[in-house]
């Protein structure tokens, strides 16, 4: 809620007008005194280098509650059939993997978990003799 899905959403947003000669206040949508269109910014605000080059950056983020690893499985299947289309010398590649660090940090918790009960067991039964 709060975000708008298209241009004719923004475009329909009311603002507030007086009129300077008359002080009488009248409602106006946005796209009354603005063209508003979907486009690259011009030049852009931030630039992003990956490996030396220039690239166009585009952030993908998990839903609340989502599975990062499903996630991070259904991006690569996307990414696979976006490739295919993409004309020559266009190429994706990804910068930062979440659901390869997540993982790793999981199987790491569960290595060390599996460690701490073997030693734990270990002197527990060295204890007791």
């Amino acid at each position: 809620q709060g975000q708008f899905t298209s241009t004719q959403a923004l475009a329909d947003v009311p603002i507030r007008a007086v009129n300077p000669q008359t002080g009488v206040a009248s409602q106006i949508k946005l796209g009354d005194i603005a063209s508003i269109k979907r486009a690259y910014a011009d030049p852009p605000a931030t630039t992003v280098r990956f490996q030396g080059k220039e690239v166009l950056a585009l952030g993908v983020s998990m839903a609340k509650g989502g599975d990062i690893i499903a996630m991070g499985k259904a991006l690569a299947v996307a990414t696979q059939a976006i490739e295919r289309d993409l004309p020559a010398g266009i190429q994706l590649g990804q910068i930062q993997d979440q659901p390869k660090a997540v993982t790793t940090s999981v199987g790491e918790f569960v290595h060390v978990l599996i460690e701490a009960v073997v030693i734990v067991l270990a002197v527990s039964f060295l204890s007791l003799g």
